[in-house]
């Protein structure tokens, strides 16, 4: 797992990759991404707490979540989800369901600090960039996994807002 963020390397050229998950653009750094598998490499069967199922990877299964473009669990992933991004998380992996996935390769941008209103506690989003014109949140594995985390803690059930 990369160790910097976008946040931190924000006047550097870096690769990073984009998720789009319905509306919402999800930027990290290209180094939290281990695989990209097809959505019908994910097991939709006894998911995790808040999960949308298990993918395997080196010989073992992995929690995979889906989300919705407003940061809501989601136990069955929408038709329009194509994809399962592998991020490399502390004690193994993690897969997170989306429409598609883009590599940028030569990514240069400021990262803007987040609103007061949207400095939420757990939150998985830690700035906010301008790319491909329209507005992108700024995230890494290591926010995801909090954010994963903190949910399977909460009281709340899937499709519930636990930002």
């Amino acid at each position: 797992m990369s160790n910097a963020t976008l946040t931190e390397q924000a006047s550097e050229t870096q690769k990073v990759v984009i998720l789009n998950i319905g509306g919402l653009k999800l930027i990290l750094p290209q180094a939290d991404i281990r695989a990209v598998e097809s959505i019908v490499d994910v097991n939709l069967h006894d998911p995790p707490d808040n999960g949308a199922g298990w993918v395997a990877y080196q010989g073992q299964r992995w929690p995979v979540y889906c989300l919705s473009d407003e940061l809501r669990f989601l136990c069955t992933p929408p038709d329009t989800r194509r994809a399962c991004v592998l991020m490399t998380v502390p004690g193994g992996y993690l897969g997170l369901i989306c429409d598609d996935v883009r590599v940028l390769v030569r990514f240069s941008a400021s990262c803007f600090d987040l609103p007061l209103s949207m400095r939420l506690p757990m939150s998985p989003v830690s700035g906010l960039v301008s790319v491909e014109d329209s507005i992108a949140c700024v995230s890494d594995a290591g926010r995801l996994a909090n954010f994963v985390a903190h949910a399977a803690s909460s009281p709340y059930s899937s499709e519930h807002d636990v930002r």
